[in-house]
């Protein structure tokens, strides 16, 4: 029996741990004599109403339950489908912070994979109800794949009137790239700038 990766100790004083679940949310404070020196949870000295309790809250490492408990949050939480597309690795930044920084495999989108997800947003709006569609555009700088976010959004949008649902696209940029006749056409595109010191 092991906890489950999401699973994280601290310290909170002399005569308590925290636990805290960063896939359900969920904090619990356990007494430190339930664990080693080395700060982790010794099952044995547990009861079995101490270990059940930690597994209905995700605490063990049970990919059943963490299944489970995601697949009931998602059906519980939304009438909005999200969909994030990440339409390059290519951007027009070197940030020293950026986990993309000096990445040499680059690539755009491509027509056949937009096309398999068109289709896929259609089928979810076949399949289920759902009263918002929600767009988000990401990268690398995805204002490289500016072709690509008009033909997504131009067909996204077109399911959507047939739908009668709302669509709500997002663009996570740095904003080097934006142009008037862009921001003209999407004029109700949600815009997230990443703001950056540039040398």
């Amino acid at each position: 029996m092991n906890l489950s990766k999401y699973t994280f100790t601290f310290d909170y004083n002399e005569l308590f741990n925290i636990l805290y679940n960063s896939f359900t949310g969920s904090i619990v404070k356990i007494e430190k004599k339930y664990f080693n020196d080395t700060n982790e949870l010794i099952f044995d000295r547990l009861d079995k109403n101490n270990i059940d309790t930690l597994e209905h809250l995700g605490y063990l490492d049970d990919y059943k339950t963490n299944i489970e408990h995601f697949q009931k949050k998602f059906n519980e939480s939304s009438d909005t489908l999200v969909i994030i597309v990440e339409l390059t690795t290519e951007c027009n930044l070197n940030c020293k912070y950026c986990y993309q920084h000096n990445w040499t495999k680059r690539h755009i989108i491509d027509k056949t994979t937009m096309n398999q997800l068109i289709n896929y947003i259609r089928n979810c709006l076949t399949i289920n109800t759902f009263s918002t569609v929600r767009l988000d555009f990401i990268g690398g700088e995805p204002l490289l794949a500016m072709q690509q976010i008009k033909y997504l959004y131009d067909n996204v949008l077109s399911i959507c009137n047939d739908y009668n649902i709302s669509l709500l696209p997002g663009l996570d940029t740095n904003g080097t790239l934006l142009n008037y006749n862009f921001v003209k056409y999407f004029h109700n595109m949600n815009m997230l700038y990443n703001l950056t010191y540039r040398q």
